[in-house]
């Protein structure tokens, strides 16, 4: 997104799906990652500075975001469509 927009991303936010996954089995590579990481609020966009070298704030969830993209959705993998990218804003929702 960065490179193709010339944009670079400065804030995220963080949403969750209809039934947040405190653990998914399928997703082992990152180890602590998968088991907390974007399940606790004070960890999420931090655990990704410290991944990505970055230093990006966290803002609160759009809701007309929320709301399009991700309110009824409920995913088991990781998709595209779990990240909504608006301006310098990355919207994320987790499973």
């Amino acid at each position: 997104y960065e490179e193709a927009e010339g944009i670079e991303v400065l804030y995220v936010s963080i949403s969750h799906d209809a039934k947040l996954t405190k653990c998914n089995p399928w997703v082992l590579a990152i180890g602590d990652s998968n088991v907390r990481a974007f399940s606790k609020e004070w960890s999420d966009v931090t655990h990704l500075n410290v991944l990505l070298g970055r230093n990006f704030q966290k803002v609160a969830v759009s809701p007309s975001v929320y709301n399009e993209h991700f309110a009824e959705r409920d995913w088991t993998k990781f998709q595209d469509e779990q990240l909504v990218f608006e301006g310098q804003t990355l919207h994320i929702c987790v499973y």
